[in-house]
């Protein structure tokens, strides 16, 4: 499996986020009529690391996590839950090594384009993950 799989096994499986979430949770984009609260996480960017002669068979990838629900409440208690369930995990995640760190946190409010009084807060959530990763060899 690949680490973002794995990720998305973890989040699924987190009781916190299951009770506010339920199944809404996304990569990269929802499902169109996706009806909030859900839950919607993308890589923002990937930092390989290396040493004097080669890959350090480690990475420092970066992660968002949007919580989007109607009420800021409802937006602020997914964001919290995230935060439960990875700010400070370190173990096996999946196949892979892993350590989240929370690098930021703030809300948003998205109006709606037709008009009407029902837009989205927002929580997001930037995590940096070391992560080990597989170095390629070279005969």
């Amino acid at each position: 499996m690949s680490f973002k799989s794995d990720l998305y096994t973890y989040l699924a499986a987190d009781s916190g986020i299951a009770s506010i979430a339920e199944t809404r949770i996304y990569y990269g984009n929802a499902e169109q009529d996706t009806k909030p609260p859900l839950l919607i996480w993308q890589r923002t960017g990937d930092d390989p690391l290396h040493h004097m002669l080669a890959a350090s068979g480690k990475a420092r990838p970066t992660y968002q996590f949007d919580c989007y629900a109607f009420k800021a409440i409802d937006a602020d208690s997914l964001g919290e839950a995230v935060i439960t369930a990875l700010d400070g995990y370190k173990g096996i995640m999946g196949s892979t090594q892993s350590q989240f760190l929370l690098q930021s946190k703030f809300d948003l409010y998205d109006s709606p384009d037709d008009g009407s009084q029902a837009g989205l807060w927002r929580v997001v959530l930037t995590f940096d993950i070391w992560r080990d990763r597989t170095v390629p060899t070279f005969s």
